[in-house]
């Protein structure tokens, strides 16, 4: 009976480290995966240069004062541009920016600047918080992922 106990140890022994490899390394994949899917890729190209010019003009004459030049905002305005405003966004798509931006601002007359320039700040807005340009236009169908982090290609 003890040679048989001795024998059970040392298998319980020898299983101890496949089991913790069992639990563990799932666990670890299933972190990396939700770790990546929280940080949704956003395709480049899904504006276009022209698009992120022609929204610095609009970005310039309807928004500037309020979430100024460095798109940090101030009391009344929120940041659109760095991690706060990526951390805000984060889930949500540039239909989902194009929107809001259309149907609430600028706040003293909401969708005064129309479409085509709610469009194309929203482009400018992609390209201030370095995603990159393309040659497939941005339209208010297009939902771009909004990712959480700058993407890696681009920080600086």
């Amino acid at each position: 009976m003890g040679l048989a106990r001795a024998g059970t140890a040392q298998v319980t022994k020898d299983l101890q480290p496949l089991s913790v490899r069992l639990i563990v390394v799932p666990a670890v994949v299933a972190l990396a995966v939700a770790l990546v899917r929280g940080q949704q890729a956003t395709p480049a190209g899904t504006y276009t240069k022209e698009q992120a010019e022609a929204g610095k003009a609009a970005y310039q004459v309807n928004c500037e004062g309020c979430h100024r030049p460095d798109f940090q905002g101030d009391q009344d305005a929120k940041p659109l541009a760095g991690s706060s405003f990526l951390n805000a966004w984060r889930g949500k798509t540039s239909n989902d920016l194009f929107t809001r931006i259309n149907k609430t601002m600028p706040p003293d007359t909401p969708g005064s600047a129309g479409e085509e320039d709610n469009l194309n700040i929203v482009a400018f807005l992609l390209q201030a918080n370095k995603i990159p340009a393309g040659t497939t236009p941005l339209t208010h169908e297009s939902g771009v992922p909004i990712p959480a982090t700058t993407p890696a290609s681009n920080r600086r």
